[in-house]
């Protein structure tokens, strides 16, 4: 086990590919995570799997990692700023803009939230094809913005300087841009 620079305890919402990916290099690390998940089943998955344990309602995170699917981040992220106003948070989804313009829109304190979006993934997904080496070497893009902490955007590059991945800083649209034009 090797230290980490992530200030745990972390709690990853979304216990599939990306979420139990991350909770496997964290563990590796040292780093408390605790695992929720709408199916039972996947948190039980990634759990015996090592990607940490289910959450409880005594958890007090200092992270938060939402890797659920695009469609619903927003409303997970303002759930989980609302559970732990305290805590820093980001999201693994893939599009930005959208999900940004939703939290606005909502009038939440979006100081300790970066979206972020490691390029990586698996031609399977769910916490089965989940590995601890992933995200070594990919991109993981940290989107940084007006308004938004140092601490957080800190604390979301240890992040995925923990999980090995290159960190590019980019704004929301310039990465929703980007992505676009590669995926397309």
């Amino acid at each position: 086990m090797t230290s980490s620079r992530v200030a745990g305890p972390v709690r990853i919402v979304g216990a599939g590919l990306l979420g139990t990916s991350i909770g496997l290099v964290l563990r590796r690390h040292g780093v408390e995570v605790s695992l929720v998940d709408a199916s039972p089943t996947a948190v039980r998955l990634a759990s015996e799997y090592g990607a940490g344990h289910a959450a409880t309602d005594s958890d007090a995170p200092a992270l938060i990692v939402v890797a659920t699917p695009p469609d619903v981040v927003a409303d997970v992220v303002a759930a989980e700023i609302a559970l732990f106003p305290e805590a820093i948070v980001t999201d693994v989804a893939s599009v930005k803009g959208s999900i940004l313009e939703s939290l606005e829109s909502r009038g939440i304190n979006l100081s300790n939230y970066v979206g972020s979006h490691p390029m990586a993934g698996r031609e399977r997904g769910g916490a089965v094809a989940a590995r601890a080496d992933l995200f070594t070497g990919r991109a993981w893009i940290v989107c940084t913005r007006a308004g938004v902490s140092d601490a957080a955007v800190l604390a979301v590059r240890a992040l995925a300087e923990t999980c090995g991945a290159n960190i590019i800083e980019l704004g929301t649209e310039d990465h929703d841009s980007a992505v676009a034009l590669v995926s397309h």
